[in-house]
């Protein structure tokens, strides 16, 4: 006997068409998303390499120059005397020292509104060459990966691509995931098919395969984008200022970076700098030593901040002596040697 009750049939007819609108919902999300993205993601990859190799081969500054090692190095104080005689009323700002022996010292010495960086040979005191901080081929390609030169908007156009890519690999997981009895069969491409068949299995596979990788680029990504990372990530993520309970300036830690490119670590950016004049935090340099350039350098090696570093000088009555390692500037190889340490006159 056939049943006339319409539940029978109505019900999963009702369920199949809704599965069939979300799916092809899905399908033009994920085609939408891709025509959007995929420009963004080519330019993100060729440039993030680019960076990589200009940093490797030459450093993001084109610092990177070799000297002749010659017995002992001169002492810091004389070879920032010339690198400030190099740049007619300049002030030095900040000593990079050099990752080997046989590199160069490099000092920054700001003049006119412009940070030059002056490389001097740390044996005989020569200037061996002069360039804008900001004005290499690094900064160039990093200002067109993280901005697109268009500013924030461009930051915005980047972090929309960087989300959209993320609703890209939602969508392409839910239209690869295997249906009607495929199983494990959709983790390796059908190299059977023809045609647009083959296409398909080959860029679902490969894509089902590399999205986890995806999104922990992308994740990375955002944690350095105008909204996601400013507004959420670097927020909770910042070094908390009253560690040593030492007096806080109106500047933050921020305000040693130059240009697109920031020297600063990422997690003390928006940290307060302390302020100098207070006898609060750890035992630094022995009492009755003088503050200057040559003492501090040597503290500096005594803490262990070996081979390459940064050394910020103090800007104003309040500043402070900034002693830095940042393995994204290319200070060390190794996240973990990561260090900035405060000393207060």
């Amino acid at each position: 006997m056939v049943s006339t009750d319409p539940t029978h049939v109505s019900a999963p007819a009702s369920t199949a068409a809704g599965t069939n609108k979300f799916y092809f919902a899905a399908w033009r999300w994920h085609f939408y998303a891709g025509l959007y993205v995929i420009p963004f993601l080519i330019m993100l990859a060729l440039t993030g390499l680019t960076m990589l190799w200009i940093s490797t081969l030459s450093g993001r500054d084109g610092e990177w120059i070799s000297v002749t090692p010659n017995g002992e190095p001169l002492a810091v104080s004389t070879l920032s005397q010339s690198a400030v005689g190099a740049v007619p009323d300049g002030t030095l700002v900040q000593y990079i020292a050099p990752r080997a022996a046989d590199l160069a010292a490099i000092f920054r010495v700001d003049a006119a509104g412009d940070a030059i960086l002056v490389a001097v040979n740390p044996y005989t005191g020569e200037v061996l060459s002069e360039m804008s901080r900001r004005g290499g081929w690094y900064d160039f390609i990093s200002n067109i990966h993280g901005t697109f030169m268009l500013g924030v908007t461009g930051d915005r156009m980047i972090e929309i691509a960087a989300s959209l890519t993320m609703v890209l690999i939602a969508t392409g997981m839910y239209l690869w995931w295997p249906r009607n009895g495929q199983g494990l069969s959709v983790l390796v491409p059908n190299l059977a098919a023809r045609g647009r068949a083959l296409w398909k299995t080959l860029h679902a596979t490969i894509g089902a395969w590399i999205s986890v990788l995806l999104v922990l680029f992308l994740i990375s990504g955002l944690s350095w984008s105008g909204i996601w990372g400013e507004k959420f990530v670097q927020a909770w993520s910042t070094f908390p200022a009253a560690k040593w309970d030492a007096p806080a300036s109106d500047d933050t830690h921020a305000s040693m970076n130059h240009g697109a490119t920031h020297e600063v670590p990422w997690a003390l950016e928006q940290t307060p700098m302390p302020a100098s004049g207070s006898d609060l935090g750890a035992t630094g340099m022995e009492s009755g030593t003088a503050i200057t350039l040559d003492s501090v350098v040597a503290f500096a090696r005594q803490i262990g901040f070996e081979n390459r570093f940064q050394l910020n000088l103090p800007r104003g009555d309040e500043g402070v002596w900034t002693i830095s390692r940042d393995s994204m500037s290319n200070d060390s190889s190794s996240p973990t040697d990561d260090r900035t340490v405060d000393l207060l006159p």
